[in-house]
């Protein structure tokens, strides 16, 4: 929106110009793939604990599926950060050229949501306990 272009490719370099929104979307694009601390990694790797104890050839199954998800979701993601902030020397002149980080009420939400990823995925024990609480129906 801030840069007026509708396409990935036409971004590259746009990270330097804009490093708060970026940095928070790599914070978020990390967690989706599963990377550790993160908060995504902690319900994929309680997905990957259930599917080994259940040791059945469907939870194997589901086991590899979520993996390969996982990569493939990685590879897709994290394009972007390379993209955004290792570009060639025309995209970055071509980025100094576009709009930057817009302004605090859109920065501050990113933000905010960024770092409850990071604070989930670091202190997710008492996160985890309510819900197993909740599903066991003890709430």
């Amino acid at each position: 929106h801030q840069t007026g272009r509708e396409y990935l490719y036409e971004m590259n370099g746009i990270g330097r110009r804009m490093p708060v929104t970026f940095g928070c979307y790599t914070v978020a694009a990390m967690s989706l793939s599963g990377i550790p601390p993160l908060c995504g990694f902690v319900s994929k790797w309680a997905l990957l604990q259930a599917g080994i104890r259940a040791d059945t050839p469907a939870a194997w199954f589901g086991t590899a599926s979520l993996l390969v998800a996982a990569f493939l979701c990685a590879i897709y993601v994290l394009s972007v950060c390379v993209r955004a902030f290792f570009a060639s020397r025309d995209a970055k002149a071509e980025a100094e050229n576009s709009a930057g980080d817009p302004d605090w009420r859109m920065l501050l939400p990113i933000g905010f949501f960024a770092a409850l990823t990071v604070a989930f995925g670091i202190g997710q024990r008492p996160v985890m306990a309510w819900l197993a609480g909740l599903a066991n129906g003890l709430f």
